[in-house]
């Protein structure tokens, strides 16, 4: 493969969310590889600049939560490295990236990779018609777009009428120090037990926050929830567990880097009641750790595994998963092993990291 000179990333933010950090463990890949120089620019810090510099990036941050305000410095930044490839990894970003590729502004190849399902993300904005114009009439401008699952790939196809030849399907890596964790399976859980659930994204409309007050209002006294994180609802969420009195059984903490292994527990499962997603990274790492997922139907780049029962089951609404419970007592560990070796296998980060070097970085 003939490389480019360097790859230039532009991020909206260095903080700890999935596609940061699937960003992340892209470039730590080709640092360890010592594949191509590395120029990162980003609207604004966070919680991730000090891992990257201690692999020798020093970001350039834009201090800045707009493209608009970012625009010309972009432009710049960009034309003066013509010879590096250009690479961004949010919707705004990659909206920005594919006018200014389109208007011939910047010459240099641009990849850009989606981080949700761009139909239910651009119904949901301000001004979807913006959003469905530039993604029908400038994205095809760019040289790839990387989708995670076959739902994305599939979505710009059918909505956008992007050519199929410029998509390519990279599937989110599970990282290795988590694979290689020796977590014994839980032990057969006792009937009438305390049953562990843990549920773990932003506190946002479409992270499925009312389907979980739904969800706690349905189950038992012998369910107890972990909700871990941050966002605008949580105050609601909480104001709304204080006045059910359902305090005892459901625990709200702050964002955790790890949260499967919070306090040493034993979860039973993982739920996700997105109303849509690209490809969720928590399933993966609940997998890894040998917890089972149970997620709703819909827009879902898990579907991609909807053959790796009993490790992801799907269920149609909130009445179902609280079932789906008493279920997972019953799993065979012999059967849980043989599908999430199967998604380990697809989520492979050495395959997935060198499959997206050779797209991004190749001249």
């Amino acid at each position: 493969m003939i490389k480019a000179k360097g790859l230039i990333i532009v991020a909206g933010s260095l903080e700890s969310g999935g596609a940061e950090k699937n960003l992340l463990v892209f470039v730590k890949y080709l640092i360890q590889k010592n594949f191509i120089p590395i120029k990162l620019v980003s609207l604004s810090g966070g919680t991730l600049i000090d891992e990257y510099r201690s692999l020798g990036i020093d970001p350039i941050i834009l201090n800045t939560n707009s493209t608009k305000k970012a625009f010309l410095k972009i432009i710049r930044f960009v034309r003066s490295h013509n010879n590096y490839n250009v690479y961004g990894s949010i919707s705004q970003i990659n909206m920005l990236l594919a006018f200014l590729k389109y208007t011939n502004l910047i010459t240099n190849r641009v990849i850009v990779r989606e981080s949700s399902i761009a139909s239910e993300r651009n119904k949901r904005q301000r001004l979807p018609f913006i959003y469905s114009l530039v993604y029908r009439h400038l994205y095809n401008s760019l040289d790839c777009i990387i989708c995670q699952s076959k739902i994305m790939s599939e979505d710009l196809i059918k909505n956008y009428r992007l050519r199929k030849s410029l998509i390519n399907i990279v599937p989110n890596p599970i990282e290795e120090q988590v694979c290689q964790q020796k977590i014994l399976f839980k032990k057969k859980r006792k009937k009438n037990s305390e049953f562990n659930v843990l549920f773990v994204g932003r506190f946002v409309q479409y992270k499925g926050i009312e389907k979980l007050k739904r969800l706690v209002s349905e189950s038992n006294n012998r369910v107890w929830f972990y909700i871990f994180g941050n966002g605008p609802m949580k105050s609601d969420f909480c104001q709304f567990i204080e006045r059910e009195n359902y305090s005892k059984f459901v625990k709200t903490i702050d964002f955790d880097p790890n949260p499967f292994v919070f306090e040493k527990k034993k979860f039973d499962c993982l739920v996700i009641l997105s109303d849509y997603e690209g490809f969720p990274n928590v399933a993966l790492q609940a997998i890894s750790y040998n917890i089972p997922v149970i997620c709703l139907k819909g827009p879902n780049g898990l579907l991609d595994l909807i053959d790796c029962f009993p490790a992801i089951r799907f269920c149609n609404n909130e009445v179902s998963i609280v079932s789906e419970f008493e279920n997972i007592s019953d799993i065979s560990p012999a059967e849980f092993y043989k599908a999430k070796n199967t998604i380990l296998n697809k989520h492979n980060l050495t395959k997935s990291m060198s499959n997206l070097t050779k797209i991004v970085c190749k001249k």
